[in-house]
């Protein structure tokens, strides 16, 4: 990564002219974010032909720091209340619904809601608490308080846990992003959760079009 930042850093020295693209840096926790993004970006690209996106998907601790020290233009994420992780600005895009995951086959698909005795007839598959977001694993934590290990299954990605779930392995308990959602699974609200909060995390969007524009259409999308 070093020696190709390089390159293109004496590629853009040598014909600093030519060079007139549009640098967008987008941080996230996950690859699977980075699905809710293609048709907002491809808006963004209408209107600015030389647009370069570039993704940094970093670990949760280590990426407000990049934010902090401007390396990205701005981070999508659920909200983190439980410390203050950046000096930038949140802002709300989506209200985002817990649900379980699981094969549109199953018995429990047809229920308008899971409750906790539906919950306790299956295994549940959970994000690992390192790789998810301080929200979900406070959700993650009561629905786990008191069941036995053999119950639960930590995964290491949102992917995982959902692959998981078609695989009849359980009930993956996942944030409902309907543009992310597989026809051949049901997501069913779980009862007594509260929608989570998926926004954006910036230092400032004064002077900055391209920011501007992609927290729009990201509230349109979202």
């Amino acid at each position: 990564n070093v020696l190709n930042i390089i390159t293109l850093a004496k590629k853009r020295f040598e014909e600093p002219a030519a060079d007139e693209r549009q640098f967008f840096s987008i941080g996230c926790h996950s690859h699977n974010e980075m699905h809710l993004l293609p048709e907002i970006l491809r808006q963004m690209a209408d209107s600015c032909p030389m647009l370069y996106p570039v993704f940094q998907v970093v670990p949760f601790r280590h990426l407000y720091q990049l934010l902090d020290e401007e390396t990205v233009d701005v981070i999508i994420a659920f909200q983190e209340k439980s410390s203050k992780k950046t000096e930038g600005i949140y802002k709300e895009l989506a209200r985002v619904r817990i649900t379980g995951v699981l094969p549109a086959n199953h018995p429990l698909a047809e229920k308008e809601l899971l409750d906790e005795d539906a919950l306790r007839t299956q295994r549940l598959l959970l994000l690992d608490p390192q790789r998810c977001p301080d929200s979900l694993n406070a959700v993650q934590q009561e629905l786990a308080s008191g069941r036995a290990v053999s119950d639960l299954l930590m995964c290491g990605s949102a992917d995982a846990c959902v692959m998981l779930a078609k695989a009849g392995f359980g009930i993956a308990v996942q944030p409902d992003f309907p543009s992310l959602r597989d026809p051949a699974l049901a997501y069913i609200p779980i009862k007594g959760t509260e929608p989570l909060s998926y926004g954006a995390y910036y230092k400032t969007a004064s002077g900055k079009p391209l920011l501007k524009d992609f927290l729009l259409l990201c509230k349109k999308s979202l």
